[in-house]
C-alpha cells in the first residue's frame, strides 16, 4: 500500500520529469554534422539511467515514471528541421515501448504532447517555442501525464 510519502513522491517525481524532458535541446542546439542520432541514443541511455538511479536512490523498485515528449510546434513542423524534432520526440518516449526497453513495461508511460499545441491565434504570445505561453496547452499536458499516471500500477 503506497503512503502519503510515496504518493507525494510519485506526484513531483511526475512534473520533475516533464520539466526537463520539455526543456530538451533544441534542433538548433543539435549538431548538423550526422551527430543526431549520437545524440539521441545517448539521451536514451541516460534517461535509462536516471529512471534506475531514482528508484535505486529510493529504495522503489519500480516506481512509476511519466515522461512526456518536447511537442512544441504540434505536427506541423516546418520542414527545415523536422526530422530532427520528430527523431528527437521519439527517443524521449522510448522508455514507454515494452518492446524495447522490457524492464519498464508497465511501469514508465510516454505522453505524446504534439496534440497540444494551440494555435498562434489561441495563444497569447506569437512565439514558437515555450507553446506560445498557451495555458491550455499546459494544461493538456499535465492532465495526460496525469491520466497516464493514475494508469500505472502503484509502486
Amino acid at each position: 500500500m503506497a503512503t502519503k510519502q510515496n504518493k507525494l513522491t510519485r506526484s513531483v517525481l511526475t512534473l520533475a520529469l516533464a520539466i526537463p524532458l520539455s526543456a530538451a535541446a533544441q534542433p538548433k542546439s543539435v549538431p548538423a554534422n550526422g551527430k543526431l542520432k549520437i545524440f539521441i541514443l545517448a539521451g536514451q541511455s541516460n534517461m535509462v539511467g536516471f529512471v534506475k538511479d531514482i528508484r535505486k536512490d529510493l529504495g522503489i523498485e519500480n516506481l512509476p515514471f511519466v515522461i512526456a515528449n518536447t511537442g512544441m510546434g504540434g505536427w506541423d513542423i516546418p520542414a527545415r528541421y523536422k526530422a530532427k524534432v520528430e527523431k528527437l520526440m521519439e527517443a524521449q518516449l522510448a522508455l514507454a515501448n515494452a518492446t524495447k526497453y522490457p524492464e519498464f513495461a508497465g511501469n514508465v508511460a510516454g505522453v505524446e504532447t504534439r496534440d497540444f499545441q494551440r494555435s498562434r491565434e489561441q495563444s497569447p504570445s506569437k512565439q514558437d517555442c515555450h507553446w506560445m505561453r498557451n495555458w491550455e496547452t499546459y494544461y493538456l499536458i499535465g492532465k495526460g501525464m496525469g491520466d497516464a499516471l493514475v494508469g500505472l500500477p502503484p509502486e
